[in-house]
């Protein structure tokens, strides 16, 4: 094969790219100072754009895959929206906050008259007990204890 020599400018018009484009894909061809083999160097740049758009192509699969299996797990019931969940934890919240300060006016009924500390340590223990055990059963589906 010939040596044809080919200035960068003149690469950067026939291929319609910027001269650091140049620089980067045809940087092996380079034979001296702003000068590349022109066959090999417009040739390699043909390829790269042929191996680009092939991981383009490969890409764009990819995230169709992705979207389609994400669309499916939508309609699968597998995902819950962003506003649902924050709707579920705000109530969740409320419930929480609304029992434990309700555990301090139940309690009192049962320590009333106690003059055992460790009596009283043990009734507000077991109001304390339910409280935690009835969060640790408490389902997100709706209905009773449930959001």
């Amino acid at each position: 094969m010939s040596r044809i020599l080919a200035k960068e400018s003149t690469l950067v018009e026939m291929l319609g790219v910027s001269d650091r484009r140049v620089r980067e894909v045809c940087k092996d061809f380079k034979v001296d100072t702003g000068k590349y083999l022109l066959i090999e160097s417009v040739s390699h740049y043909i390829k790269t754009l042929k191996d680009e758009g092939k991981q383009e192509i490969a890409n764009l699969r990819r995230a169709d895959t992705e979207l389609k299996e994400f669309r499916l797990k939508v309609l699968k019931n597998e995902y819950v929206p962003i506003d649902q969940i924050e709707l579920a934890i705000t109530d969740m919240q409320i419930r929480t906050k609304s029992k434990a300060m309700s555990i301090a006016s139940e309690a009192s009924s049962d320590v009333l008259g106690k003059t055992s500390r460790k009596e009283i340590e043990l009734i507000i223990q077991k109001y304390v007990n339910e409280f935690l055990e009835e969060m640790a059963n408490f389902n997100f589906g709706g209905g009773e204890n449930e959001i």
